[in-house]
């Protein structure tokens, strides 16, 4: 038979991070799987909201501002992740769903990764997730 829909279609993907979580590296690692070698990941990190808390305490620890703490995680996971043309990209509304949207559809993306956490806390009061015009991959948590 033909491939598998995520092989034909999920070639560009907007990666939302939770830097409170440890599973920001997961979420981003079967976001790689997913898109393959060549496909392109748009890594996403929110700066308010509690997954934005743990970067609010580093930049204050730092003496840096949230945007500069956001930007070293980004970094970090970009060079565990070992991919090249990797996207980076700031979220600072307070609608994160809405953000979420308005990122997909500025890099041309097919879907959002997301982990669990962050998308039940999104979604939960967020109806118009059901009728997105574009996947949403939740990574559950790792069991313990």
């Amino acid at each position: 038979m033909g491939q598998n829909a995520t092989q034909t279609q999920l070639k560009r993907l907007v990666v939302v991070l939770d830097p409170s979580s440890p599973e920001g590296d997961t979420t981003a690692q079967l976001a790689s799987a997913l898109v393959g070698e060549e496909g392109e990941l748009q890594l996403a990190v929110s700066l308010s909201g509690p997954e934005a808390l743990s970067l609010h305490d580093y930049a204050e620890s730092e003496g840096v501002s949230i945007k500069e703490a956001a930007g070293i995680y980004l970094a970090q996971v970009s060079e565990r992740l070992g991919r090249h043309g990797l996207t980076s990209t700031l979220i600072d509304g307070t609608d994160l769903a809405a953000d979420l949207i308005e990122a997909v559809e500025q890099a041309g993306a097919q879907g959002v990764v997301a982990p669990a956490e962050l998308a039940a806390r999104t979604m939960a009061t967020k109806r118009r997730w059901a009728a997105l015009p574009f996947p949403v991959v939740v990574v559950p948590a790792r069991a313990a």
